[in-house]
């Protein structure tokens, strides 16, 4: 998996890949984002697809951990 830096609204700042808890920003990140959008209780389209986006990428990221242990 290839990992990129992204700016992280939780933190306030950019997450880089060669950090040492990479994953666990990446986690809090996507838990952040879907309690914001849930907590906003948006409607839109745009808002919809993000949240469904993220709770599938959390998903997906916690199946990938558990097939590594």
């Amino acid at each position: 998996m290839v990992y990129k830096k992204f700016y992280s609204e939780l933190f306030g700042r950019y997450i880089l890949p060669d950090e040492n808890d990479f994953i666990s920003f990446v986690k809090a990140e996507f838990l952040f984002s879907i309690d914001k959008l849930t907590d906003e209780n948006c409607s839109c389209m745009k808002c919809m697809n993000d949240l469904n986006k993220f709770i599938d990428y959390f998903q997906n990221l916690k199946e990938t951990e558990k097939a590594n242990y």
